[in-house]
């Protein structure tokens, strides 16, 4: 700490909210940081530190940016990082979970294929005091279809001609698709 004699020690993982491969890409000596003091380590002696966390400060305004997000009925954009058992993980600044069943509207069986792709997501459930983020991107896709659906719904009128292309057969009729609505 400037000028008072006293140090501070900030752990490598403690330098930032993403992987470090060289800690010189984070900070060099000389560079002026805002940290948080996560405790004080032999402040009893002569030499005592500060445990410090630049990571932990971070992570607190990514929260605050979220959960105003959340507020205002906002959605967020975020890279899938990997897929878990159960869903998928994504970096939203902080790490947020999607469970399988809000990743589509329908049944995926591989999400393998969502890892690495920037997908945009409700945020459904906040709880920075646990770290639970919780993301919808179904929420997503159920809304862009309504969307759709209400377009084509006021473009089609009764006597009009539309083409569209058959999406399923059943025993009492044929389903067809209209342009990303079908009925």
């Amino acid at each position: 700490i400037e000028g008072t004699g006293v140090e501070g020690v900030v752990p490598i993982k403690e330098l930032s909210t993403q992987p470090i491969d060289d800690i010189h890409d984070v900070a060099k000596v000389g560079d002026k940081l805002d940290l948080v003091v996560l405790s004080t380590v032999g402040k009893d002696k002569e030499n005592g530190q500060f445990l410090l966390s630049k990571r932990r400060l971070e992570a607190q305004k990514v929260w605050k940016e979220i959960q105003a997000k959340y507020e205002a009925g906002e959605t967020i954009t975020a890279p899938v990082t990997s897929v878990v058992k159960g869903g998928l993980v994504v970096n939203a600044g902080v790490r947020g979970f999607v469970p399988a069943s809000m990743v589509e509207d329908h049944f995926v069986e591989d999400l393998s294929q969502y890892k690495g792709k920037e997908l945009e997501f409700k945020i459904i459930e906040i709880e920075p005091s646990e770290n639970r983020l919780i993301l919808s991107h179904r929420a997503i896709v159920e809304a862009s279809k309504a969307e759709a659906r209400k377009e084509i719904f006021a473009k089609i009128q009764p006597g009009d001609t539309v083409e569209g292309k058959v999406a399923r057969l059943t025993n009492f009729g044929a389903f067809v698709d209209l342009g990303g609505v079908d009925g």
